[in-house]
């Protein structure tokens, strides 16, 4: 009687098992076609994409740059006519851009309606909302949001404190209508940061900072808005502002793998959708190497090659003085993305970097297959975040 019962309980456990391994394979297999999926899709918009409008992809501006006036508050004719003939990546939005709740509910509807009548790639819609200083909505004081504390100052906590602040954060990024944060700020500090960054990092300590970031991470993620970390390659080590001037790493990229590297490579191993560029030339103050946000050194090789990060590199604002000051706007766009990048933020003139990248497409100083790598690239986070 015994041995029947054990054989009973043996079978149904194999039983149990076997539904187990049918259920764990049909899942798997579920989740392959949507990849495959995914992927059909991916190339079909590819191949449907004019040159012109793979190169818009590249490029994520103001409402302003788009539409040639002073200030956008709302999504009209203008916009639309504008999109029309620049569909971009993405746009990024700043306080100048907020009225009040429903101003900004109403203008995040309407940019998301008319890209979604022209196309089907969807655009993301981005902004700069890390908490503390840099806040474009929690501190224009024109909407119903609580601000948040500073990185420097949540990194003092827990991580479970940073987890909450960020979803606190995505939480009404995602009800006004955006699906980008350009945060959290990856960088180390110590006591050489300047004060641009200083408040905006979670500390000292590299393995305490790369927890915060996916910490970070993980709350924005859990409101669908995805993440960027910067400044790559990390800019706690130096003493400029590149706002307003060029800004020196003197570290080696060896030295600094333990260190302001490392909460990078973390974010990169939670396979993060973007990772921002700095301006930072590396090699030092007497180094005639580019800004990393245009040298393949950087991009390519270490980013890329070394640190194996796979999707969107985006760089800092290229308005900034360590850019606009020593190069055009055409000039920079074409070095960026022989460097490896695949998305331009903020050219000083949007026309003109479309224009020159475009140019170098047609002369072959760009082929159209290094393009298509980045739009590729784009197209991949878009269908997994944005596209249901």
């Amino acid at each position: 009687m015994k041995k029947i019962r054990v054989t009973i309980i043996g079978i149904v456990l194999l039983f149990c098992l076997t539904l187990l391994v049918s259920a764990c394979s049909k899942k798997n297999q579920n989740e392959q076609v949507k990849e495959e999926r995914k992927k059909t899709q991916e190339e079909t918009w590819l191949k449907e994409m004019t040159v012109e409008e793979k190169v818009a992809q590249l490029f994520m501006i103001t409402p302003e740059q788009l539409t040639g006036y002073g200030q956008v508050i709302k999504a009209g004719e203008v916009t639309e006519q504008a999109l029309k003939e620049y569909p971009v990546g993405g746009m990024i939005l700043f306080a100048n851009n907020i009225e009040d709740d429903e101003q900004l509910k109403t203008m995040m509807k309407g940019f998301k309606k008319i890209n979604d009548s022209q196309r089907e790639i969807p655009i993301f819609l981005g902004i700069d909302e890390e908490g503390g200083q840099v806040a474009r909505i929690a501190n224009s004081g024109k909407c119903n949001v609580k601000k948040t504390e500073d990185m420097k100052t949540l990194g003092s906590r827990s991580s479970e404190d940073v987890y909450q602040a960020a979803f606190y954060i995505g939480g009404y990024l995602r009800e006004y209508g955006f699906n980008v944060d350009f945060a959290p700020v990856a960088d180390v500090s110590n006591e050489d940061t300047a004060d641009v960054i200083r408040s905006r990092s979670f500390g000292n300590d590299p393995e305490k900072v790369s927890k915060m970031v996916t910490a970070y991470l993980n709350g924005l993620t859990e409101q669908e808005i995805l993440g960027a970390v910067k400044h790559f390659p990390g800019q706690g080590s130096v003493k400029q502002d590149t706002h307003l001037e060029s800004g020196y790493i003197s570290k080696s990229f060896d030295e600094m793998m333990d260190t302001d590297l490392l909460p990078f490579q973390t974010a990169i191993k939670e396979e993060v959708p973007f990772v921002m560029v700095s301006h930072m030339i590396p090699g030092g103050r007497d180094s005639n190497e580019l800004p990393s946000s245009m040298n393949k050194k950087v991009v390519d090789e270490l980013l890329r090659d070394q640190l194996g990060y796979e999707n969107i590199v985006i760089t800092d604002a290229f308005n900034m003085a360590a850019i606009s000051n020593h190069y055009s706007s055409d000039e920079a766009a074409i070095k960026a993305i022989q460097a490896g990048v695949d998305m331009i933020l903020m050219p000083e003139d949007f026309q003109k970097a479309y224009q020159g990248v475009m140019k170098a497409v047609e002369d072959g100083r760009i082929s159209e297959e290094r393009i298509d790598e980045s739009v590729k690239r784009i197209l991949k986070i878009k269908l997994a975040w944005l596209k249901n």
